[in-house]
């Protein structure tokens, strides 16, 4: 039996309203834009109109990133003296769009370089030292990693011994101590004056290629008329930025900013075919929430439990017929994937459900020998929307060891009680709400109660509430067209940057009915105002004509062949009361 989601948590956001008023005042916007923008940390008009529009003069210059200057010299270097260059990207999205960067710059140039992303299972995630000599048996003379590197320590030190030098662009948070590289691109380690410290590797790879298409041009190996138009690959990188779930500020709004509408206009073979797996409408603009949920996951596919290869061959195909191909490849393998996934949140459920000591546990650490090292992640989110509690779901390998995937909620940085508890485990590694780990299969029981413990003395029992945070009051009659006209420019929302979500008390039920026996699809009125309101999920909400209900929703158009209406998508809903 599958938990019911637990009871969201109203609040709405202490937002003051001062800077509302002055903001609104400035901007000339109405009161509900301006409450959006000061609650999201916007109240200054210059850094707000900064924000808004979005030009791309105001990338900042790449030679700024630590690390950038000594990596495009030393390939610079490579190309001159004619060495092989070997790109080690990783098989999540964020890895496998930096890989396809720089195959596309490349190729522009053109100069060949070989592209390599490891097998989850055979290799395992990084630069592996098999890997190493296996480059230098046959004949690499420079390793560039993306979305990897900044912990191979070791497999580097054995690259520099071998003749092979490397460059490490990352962006996960560095180790105390650093491979010995030939550059170092990573804005989270020691000194780097850069001050977007939360790009994704699809992001630093832009800048790398940025800097290194100047360096060229300058150093007359590349002649200007040969330049490759960089623009063109902003469709790459806001597919990366957006999967990698990093936050959609400053330089990483800004390349989804320009991003997405090369993606919804899209000539580029990988893009069209992807489209047509997710059987997008080619003329609808594409959105972050297309991206991350409907063109993310299938490039995600192949890395979990196949071949990421496929993705970086979508991404980077001249020919729509072999585009085609690698996108009915990756569309089987999401099928499979959703197949996994389903199965093993319908058997870690059972679990929980039959021990009473797991239920009961402020924490959920759950494991088979069935479950695929490549879903486990997915599981673990899965559990955690089911449940609010941190949730740790584990692949129970055949020789002793295991590998775990972490989600967290909002009350617990999971890097941190992983470090708190890193005597227990082999390796591990991650960010604040989503971490990985090894860990001696004969120690997940003494784990699971450590981690309980670690737990129940930090969090209380609110912080197991999941909340729903609202930016404010919103009658019907004040949503219009020229509101959302004035909300529209504020997008891409995203991580850290979330859409906004406004809240009507006392709407009442006009008509409704069921979707596909999943979603609800209703007419709300409140004061002569009706509008047309979409709940995604939320078909077993039982309603009638002449309910009663406040609703958490999210103003928004809906376009349909051309033409738009007004929308409200619904997050939530309950009974009013009185």
């Amino acid at each position: 039996m599958t938990a019911s989601r637990p009871t969201l948590l109203w609040e709405f956001a202490d937002i003051d309203e001062e800077k509302v008023r002055r903001l609104a005042a400035e901007l000339d916007v109405r009161g509900p834009v301006a409450r959006i923008l000061v609650r999201r940390g916007l109240s200054d008009p210059e850094i707000v109109r900064e924000h808004l529009s979005g030009s791309l003069s105001a990338m900042p210059d790449p030679f700024g990133l630590t690390g950038v200057a000594e990596a495009v010299r030393r390939i610079a270097l490579a190309i001159e003296r004619g060495e092989k260059i070997v790109a080690w990207g990783d098989y999540d999205v964020d890895g496998i769009t930096s890989l396809s960067l720089l195959v596309r710059f490349f190729a522009q140039i053109p100069y060949p370089i070989e592209a390599q992303i490891p097998r989850r299972l055979e290799d395992g995630y990084g630069l592996g030292r098999r890997a190493v000599q296996e480059l230098a048996a046959r004949g690499a003379k420079l390793i560039v990693t993306v979305d990897n590197g900044i912990a191979s320590v070791e497999e580097i030190e054995l690259a520099r011994s071998l003749g092979m030098d490397a460059i490490v662009v990352d962006h996960h948070m560095p180790e105390n101590r650093l491979p010995e590289a030939a550059a170092i691109i990573n804005p989270r380690q020691p000194a780097c004056p850069f001050p977007h410290k939360d790009l994704a590797a699809v992001g630093l790879t832009f800048l790398l290629i940025a800097a290194l298409r100047r360096h060229l041009a300058e150093r007359k190996l590349l002649a200007r008329e040969a330049l490759p138009n960089l623009k063109e690959l902003l469709d790459i990188v806001a597919l990366g930025t957006i999967a990698d779930l990093v936050p959609l500020f400053g330089l990483n709004r800004l390349f989804v900013r320009h991003g997405l509408p090369l993606l919804s206009r899209s000539t580029r073979p990988g893009v069209l075919a992807l489209k047509e797996a997710a059987r997008l409408d080619p003329d609808a603009d594409i959105d972050a929430y297309a991206v991350a949920f409907q063109l993310a996951p299938r490039i995600n596919a192949g890395g979990r439990i196949g071949d990421a290869q496929a993705g970086v061959k979508l991404l980077t195909t001249d020919s729509l017929v072999e585009a085609r191909q690698q996108a009915l490849v990756l569309e089987k393998r999401n099928l499979a994937r959703r197949r996994l996934q389903e199965t093993a949140v319908a058997e870690a459920e059972a679990i929980i459900e039959e021990k009473t000591e797991l239920a009961d546990a402020p924490v959920i650490v759950v494991g088979s020998p069935a479950w695929h090292e490549g879903i486990i992640g997915l599981v673990a989110s899965k559990l955690v929307e089911l449940h609010h509690k941190p949730s740790i779901v584990l692949a129970i390998g055949k020789n002793g060891e295991s590998r775990a995937s972490c989600r967290s909620i909002r009350a617990l940085h999971i890097q941190e009680a992983l470090l708190a508890l890193s005597g227990r485990l082999v390796r591990f590694g991650g960010h604040a709400q989503a971490a990985g780990f090894t860990i001696e299969t004969a120690r997940i029981d003494g784990f699971r109660e450590a981690f309980s413990s670690y737990v129940a003395a930090r969090l209380t029992a609110d912080d197991f509430r999941p909340r729903l945070v609202a930016d404010g009051l919103l009658p019907l009659a004040e949503v219009d067209y020229a509101l959302l006209d004035q909300l529209e420019p504020l997008a891409p929302f995203g991580s850290g940057y979330p859409e906004p979500v406004f809240v009507a008390r006392g709407v009442t039920v006009i008509q409704g009915r069921v979707l596909k026996e999943r979603h609800l699809k209703l007419a709300v009125g409140q004061d002569g105002r009706v509008l047309e309101a979409i709940g995604f999920g939320m078909a077993h909400h039982q309603l009638v004509k002449g309910d009663r209900l406040d609703i958490a929703f999210v103003p928004e158009y809906n376009t349909f062949r051309g033409s738009k209406a007004i929308q409200l998508r619904l997050r939530d809903l309950k009974r009013s009361e009185g």
